[in-house]
């Protein structure tokens, strides 16, 4: 996607927005642009034709065109702020959704900090830019067109001077321009990745502090401040050439009108008051030509936002078929083959029917938890060999509807989000019986914590077990994937999920990685790895 297209895309889709805020932006450059000429005229009045009257007329004149710009500034800062956040939010979904749907190994070989943290800045970027030029663009280019031929009618000498000038900063911009861009590229990655790894200080604190790799991380994160000193400087240095180059141009145009407009004056070939209107119009011409020359640089910005938005976008996403499963007979799996960095699984086939209970057996590393992976989707697309649900082939099948309404998949580590004890047992449960539900809290001795006001996130690592445990169930699919259930659960649990296994598996097929001999022992099958 370019620049440009998604600008395009964006204008499409908020018209009356948009719409609104560039007639709004126009109304507040034209009574901006009004004001110059109506004090030089004053200034004249009150040397050539001075009357209170016109000094009243003047007055009421300003405090209206006053009032209308104080009124239009605030709506416009509202409405732009609205729309950046509106926006911004849109575009950050949008790339993060897109990532979501690529194949999972290439997301686990990244930092999801960086990623996060890298899509977030590059939207924000992108949609700023947009909003900051959508009408600018516009009153710029007017103003420095109207400006520049009211300068050359005033005087040809100072308009050609003027012209030249802009020339020369354009051929400025030009040289330095394939520099700017690969400098912020290159600064913007160095940012994001530092602050991952700042960001890593924290969210790994307690593994840091257990494993005594304070110094470890730390020498990580100095690192990535290392590389980021080292952009920040070359970008530095660069902007400030650039910034010295603009000074320079500038200066020459304010001596070559002071010079210029004070040898008409002196000549009787303009007043002062024509002078104080060339003096703030060259100023707004200056503006329109540095807001152009800042432009250059923004665009060179929000481009190279693009051009990282688009290493993601470019990604093909996993493709999903269109067949949905109403109910869940039998799963094969057919001669199935796949590695991470070399061979895990091979040759694997197996037959899953409904109302039993499986139980994979083997040593670490033998692929147990990926066979778990695999039948939930996962790295399917990187596997040889096929996976049937009722002869159906996996790619055919909405994966999607697919895991919200026939697969449940318990993982070895519990992720409870947010919020009370009732939401982390029913996130995301369309439907339960609350008896089914009481009698799972009560059999897992969670009975204290069944409240509005307990916070699921301030409870142990085995009481979390224990709430993702129930809700995995209580999903009431007719396929459940449990991966080491028995991890942190006391001798009590676990025999109670053992007898709940039991209870609940006349219409379902339970596949599970245990070593515990009290839930291997409900087991209908024993599948060795």
């Amino acid at each position: 996607m370019k620049l440009k297209d998604y600008f395009y895309e964006l204008l499409r889709g908020n018209k009356s927005r948009i719409g609104l805020y560039f007639v709004l932006s126009m109304l507040f450059a034209g009574i901006s642009s009004l004001i110059p000429l109506i004090s030089g005229n004053f200034i004249d009045g009150l040397v050539y034709d001075p009357s209170f009257d016109m000094i009243i007329t003047f007055s009421k004149t300003v405090v209206l065109l006053g009032f209308i710009s104080i009124v239009s500034s605030y709506v416009l800062n509202i409405m732009k702020i609205k729309m950046q956040v509106d926006f911004g939010a849109a575009f950050n979904f949008r790339i993060i959704k897109h990532i979501q749907n690529l194949n999972l190994s290439f997301i686990l070989q990244k930092n999801p900090v960086y990623i996060s943290q890298r899509v977030n800045a590059d939207s924000n970027v992108i949609v700023g830019f947009i909003l900051n030029n959508i009408s600018q663009t516009t009153i710029s280019l007017l103003q420095f067109l109207i400006v520049l031929t009211y300068i050359f009618v005033t005087n040809q000498l100072l308009g050609g001077i003027i012209l030249l000038l802009d020339f020369l900063y354009v051929i400025l911009y030009f040289v330095v321009k394939k520099k700017i861009e690969k400098c912020k590229y290159q600064l913007k990655d160095s940012t994001a990745l530092y602050s991952a790894s700042l960001q890593t200080q924290l969210t790994k604190l307690k593994y840091i502090k257990a494993s005594s790799l304070e110094e470890l991380f730390h020498s990580n994160l100095e690192k990535a401040l290392k590389i980021l000193r080292i952009d920040v400087i070359r970008n530095q240095k660069l902007t400030y050439w650039v910034q010295s180059g603009e000074m320079i141009i500038f200066m020459i145009v304010q001596i070559s009108l002071f010079f210029v407009g004070g040898i008409e004056i002196i000549n009787k070939r303009m007043t002062v008051g024509e002078f104080t209107i060339l003096l703030s119009y060259t100023s707004m011409l200056l503006s329109s030509t540095k807001y152009f020359a800042t432009l250059s640089n923004a665009y060179l910005d929000a481009k190279v936002s693009m051009d990282r938005v688009n290493e993601f976008l470019q990604l093909k996403p996993l493709e999903s078929g269109t067949e949905t499963i109403e109910s869940v007979e039998s799963i094969e799996i057919v001669n199935i083959n796949f590695g991470y960095n070399g061979p895990l699984i091979t040759n694997f086939s197996y037959n899953f029917e409904l109302g039993n209970i499986y139980c994979i057996k083997g040593d670490n590393g033998a692929g147990k938890t990926t066979i778990l992976d695999l039948l939930d989707g996962f790295y399917y697309s990187d596997a040889n060999g096929l996976i049937y649900i009722n002869e159906i082939e996996l790619n055919e099948i909405n994966i999607e509807q697919y895991r919200k309404n026939n697969i449940a998949y318990h993982l070895q580590q519990s992720e409870i989000l947010e919020g009370s004890f009732l939401e982390a047992v029913t996130y995301g449960v369309d439907s339960y019986e609350k008896s089914f539900l009481e009698y799972m809290i009560k059999g897992f001795g969670l009975e204290r914590f069944n409240s509005e006001d307990v916070n699921a996130q301030t409870l142990s690592g085995g009481e979390k077990q224990k709430i993702s445990l129930i809700r995995t169930i209580l999903r009431n699919t007719q396929v459940i994937l449990l991966d080491e259930p028995e991890n942190g659960l006391d001798q009590k649990s676990r025999l109670f999920l053992a007898e709940l296994l039991k209870l609940i598996q006349k219409n379902k097929i339970i596949i599970m990685v245990t070593h515990n001999d009290y839930i291997i022992e409900c087991a209908n099958e024993m599948l060795y790895m």
